[in-house]
């Protein structure tokens, strides 16, 4: 399935270490085909909160895939107050993200969310990251938080946005059990057209 996907043109390939197994599948590939490699963009997560176990994370992740280094590395679905407080005081995560890209095993961190706008517009605004992951969907525009404050924030540090949860789960495109799926093009659409993007995908 990953080879099909890259000759279809996909080029941005996620992962993240409570995705089960899902580092492995890259694993099963990279290592033999160098070449392809070279030519994607590979991410993968730590949702690990400190320092030790994220350096931790990230040795099991380039080992798993077979890799020397990602080219993109989140902290993983930052929600609270307490997990900013924790991620970033001493001995936190961000010291290990920070560590790990002036050493070159990742080329660019970032972090992800999709819990409270305002927690992950505070870590957009305050951390040295180059990335942030967020819903963007129809739902989130009238809800408010990630579309009109995270992103705009983004926009102002010039780091790059990434969509995620564009069909909302899949719940706004199914009406229900048994219901055939309604089209995906005006989600898709909105995601696309959406200000602000850089990289956009759809889980």
């Amino acid at each position: 399935m990953i080879l099909e996907a890259i000759r279809q043109g996909i080029t941005y390939f996620d992962s993240a270490r409570v995705y089960a197994g899902s580092e492995s599948y890259y694993g099963s590939i990279w290592p033999e085909n160098p070449d392809v490699r070279s030519g994607i963009f590979q991410t993968s997560k730590s949702a690990r909160r400190d320092k030790r176990g994220a350096m931790s994370d990230l040795e099991t992740t380039l080992r798993t895939m077979g890799v020397e280094h990602l080219d993109l590395w989140q902290v993983h679905d930052v929600r609270t107050e307490e997990d900013f407080e924790a991620i970033s005081g001493p001995g936190g995560a961000l010291e290990g993200f920070v560590a790990a890209k002036k050493a070159g095993k990742v080329r660019f961190i970032g972090i992800t969310g999709h819990h409270d706008p305002s927690v992950l517009t505070r870590a957009v605004r305050e951390w040295p990251i180059d990335s942030v992951l967020l819903p963007v969907n129809p739902v989130e525009a009238v809800l408010g938080g990630f579309l009109d404050g995270t992103l705009v924030e983004a926009r102002k540090k010039r780091i790059a946005v990434i969509g995620m949860k564009g069909f909302g789960r899949g719940s706004l495109c199914f009406a229900g059990p048994g219901y055939k799926p309604r089209t995906f093009d005006p989600f898709r659409s909105f995601a696309r057209n959406h200000p602000g993007h850089r990289r956009m995908f759809d889980p």
